[in-house]
């Protein structure tokens, strides 16, 4: 992963007691919108590594695509 990209996806597992019931909630939060760089933060020296996205849209990407098909899913979907 390119040293700027700040965007990761983690895998995780749970260890549990198998005699026990597990409970989960999820919490997501998501963005209306374009999400893009500021213009102001992008120059020669540090380049667009990302086009503007719509935050649903690359969620959609991710239930279509399977989140493992990429070692970077966001840069498949929108990077530059």
């Amino acid at each position: 992963m390119e040293q700027r990209e700040i965007y990761i996806l983690l895998l995780h597992r749970v260890m549990m007691n198998v005699d026990r019931t597990r409970y989960a909630i999820a919490f997501f939060s998501f963005c209306k919108g374009i999400i893009q760089t500021p213009e102001e933060l992008v120059d020669e020296e540090h380049p667009l590594l990302f086009k503007p996205f719509d935050h649903m849209g690359f969620r959609q990407f991710i239930v279509n695509q399977g989140e493992l098909k990429s070692k970077s899913p966001i840069k498949a979907y929108c990077g530059v």
